[in-house]
């Protein structure tokens, strides 16, 4: 039915469905059954789910769910101290009547302390009332969320049936996404459960990729093979769907613990007297909130009126034979970077950025269908990489700080800190390595060439003449480079401030003697490049130059006499456009001069995961 599904998945996972499907099938004609003891859990939840939204809370008994002592109403604009300085007094205001209650006393009681008596049974002890006393908690509503929940499912919950179906499990699990994100792909929660299906790292990484490069928890179609995957596994070693699903939550060690410690697999039994330490509020009430959401999405007209969803999300889906930037890419099919990003949201943002590509065989979310045939020829020879760009790293030295080597290598904190997984800014060590996003000169063994994407050929002099309208961003662009790399060759005070007839240097571009008019004319910084060239300063001796303010990797080349790549490659230069006034570096005797080993110099960090001869060859 959905042609994208079968690109999307490899075939190995239909078979594996296949051979399950028997197994799997085998469940009774209701896999969920409601088990009568757990009614009023379900029916406590089906009040949350339609009754009260986000302004508004139940302070309730923790374990007798139909004992609801008082719904909190917020202003929408509500502080969350506020708040919960409200829902604290209300704890309070009960607490002291129960306390009062398990005292024994039953007469002369106010009207509210009766209300609170009659909504337990008739004979309660004040055994039960005490310990009702230190159980009161709050829950906030959920019926603005399952609303939006029941609109946004209209792009995915079809997909999610079809890939459920495959597996052969039970369709009635794609509503599992209500009670875990509110069918929202971008869900976070404070636990770091990410996506549709809320994975953690630890176990998301068992069942699809989570790194700094490709995070499957955020997709909503890779997760939910993961998820499909991972239930499948629950049911095949607990044999029971309720024992599955709250091991979803609890995990299926916990769960394995909870049935042989109980003697078991009742779930009514375990949720009821099952103590184990780490079984609390959620691990108890998966199973019912579950069946509550199952049966508010099944009659969601009945609780929550007419909802129209969102139309299916229409998916073309191709898979790239070899690493290809996401640049070069989206260039190929004619459609902007911000578009293929929405599309593919597992893919992270060193990829985005230029410092990964994207990954060889990594199902890639199109805007519309192309032939990949047709797809390869629109794409040079020299952006297709057999290999993926190396990760740099960097041992965090005593006293650093991540603002100081995010300063010190060209990056944003968020960047270094997005790409580690650093849940603070401030809790490095030393001696702990980090992952540095790649410099813009480090480049992948390509198939035939290194450069970035370019819409038009860079001039052979290196050289761009700035025309009417021109603007720095739209020059980058063209040409695949970054701003920021263009105003450093070319030391611009403002990225705003060009003139029509003025001269760009190109980055990494070697250039040749510039033709008289655009030396004369078009650029005041060749002019003066030249003029340098003709007496070189800076040179200490023979073997060592010292960097001046306004001058760059070319400039110096020109200066001393050799090519710019032979200067980077001796000094092991991470990136040609970061170099330093009074920074040394040695000037080789020839062409033939040994290479070093890449440091950015005698007093900065050695950069590990280059090999001896960067950049012209990566390390695997």
């Amino acid at each position: 039915m959905f042609r994208s599904l079968a690109i999307l998945f490899d075939k190995r996972f239909s078979v594996a469905a296949l051979l399950l499907a028997g197994p799997l099938a085998a469940f009774a004609s209701e896999p969920f059954p409601i088990p009568a003891e757990l009614q009023r859990d379900v029916d406590f939840w089906v009040r949350v789910y339609t009754e009260i939204d986000t302004t508004q809370g139940f302070v309730h008994d923790d374990r007798n769910l139909a004992v609801v002592y008082d719904t909190l109403n917020f202003r929408v604009n509500q502080s969350a101290r506020s708040r919960q300085k409200k829902i604290d007094s209300a704890k309070k205001r009960y607490r002291r009547m129960l306390e009062k209650l398990a005292s024994g006393q039953r007469s002369r009681l106010s009207r509210e302390e009766e209300r609170i008596l009659a909504l337990w049974p008739e004979n309660v002890s004040n055994q039960t009332l005490r310990a009702a006393a230190t159980d009161i908690r709050f829950q906030l509503g959920q019926a603005d969320r399952f609303r939006h929940g029941l609109i946004r499912s209209g792009e995915w919950q079809p997909y999610i049936r079809e890939i459920f179906a495959s597996y052969g499990l039970p369709e009635d699990l794609a509503v599992l996404p209500h009670v875990e994100s509110s069918y929202n792909p971008r869900a976070y929660s404070r636990a770091h459960a990410a996506g549709l299906w809320q994975f953690v790292r630890s176990t998301g990484r068992l069942y699809m990729r989570v790194d700094h490069v490709v995070d499957g928890r955020l997709d909503p179609l890779i997760s939910t093979d993961a998820a499909a995957r991972l239930l499948r596994d629950n049911y095949a070693r607990s044999g029971s769907w309720p024992i599955a699903l709250t091991a979803y939550n609890h995990g299926p060690a916990g769960m394995s613990r909870a049935v042989a410690r109980m003697g078991t697999k009742d779930i009514a039994v375990i949720v009821r007297q099952y103590d184990g330490r780490r079984f609390g509020f959620a691990s108890r009430n998966f199973y019912v909130s579950f069946l509550a959401a199952r049966e508010v999405s099944n009659n969601y007209e009945k609780y929550l009126g007419p909802i129209k969803s969102r139309p299916l999300a229409q998916i073309e889906t191709i898979r790239l034979d070899e690493y290809v930037p996401a640049k070069t890419v989206a260039v190929a099919l004619d459609v902007d970077v911000a578009t293929m990003k929405i599309l593919n949201p597992a893919l992270r943002s060193p990829v985005w950025s230029g410092d990964k590509h994207i990954p060889a065989g990594y199902p890639l979310r199109i805007p519309n269908l192309v032939e990949m045939d047709t797809l390869m020829a629109s794409i040079p020879a020299n952006q297709r990489f057999t290999q993926q760009r190396p990760d740099l790293t960097y041992k965090i030295q005593r006293g650093d700080t991540l603002s100081h080597i995010a300063t010190r290598f060209g990056h944003s904190v968020r960047d270094i800190q997005e790409l580690n997984g650093l849940r603070s800014r401030h809790r490095i060590r030393a001696g702990q390595v980090i992952k540095l996003p790649n410099p813009a000169s480090a480049a992948t063994v390509p198939t035939v060439a290194t450069r970035q994407p370019v819409v038009e050929a860079v001039p052979t002099e290196g050289i761009y003449l700035v025309r009417k309208g021109d603007t720095l961003s739209e020059i980058a662009t063209r040409y695949g480079f970054r701003v920021s790399e263009i105003v450093a060759v070319n030391e611009l005070r403002s990225r705003h401030r060009l003139k029509v007839g003025q001269g760009i240097t190109l980055p990494g571009v070697e250039t040749t003697d510039p033709q008289p008019e655009a030396a004369e004319s078009k650029t005041v910084a060749v002019d003066r490049a030249d003029k340098e060239a003709a007496a070189p300063t800076g040179l200490v001796d023979d073997q060592m130059y010292v960097v001046k303010r306004g001058d760059t990797v070319d400039r110096i080349a020109r200066r001393i006499g050799v090519p710019a790549d032979t200067l980077v490659v001796a000094n092991g230069l991470l990136n040609r456009h970061r170099i330093y006034a009074g920074q040394k570096l040695i000037v080789p005797d020839s062409l033939d001069s040994p290479v070093r080993t890449p440091v950015l110099d005698s007093g900065r960090p050695h950069l590990r995961g280059v090999s001896p001869d960067w950049p012209s060859t990566p390390l695997e």
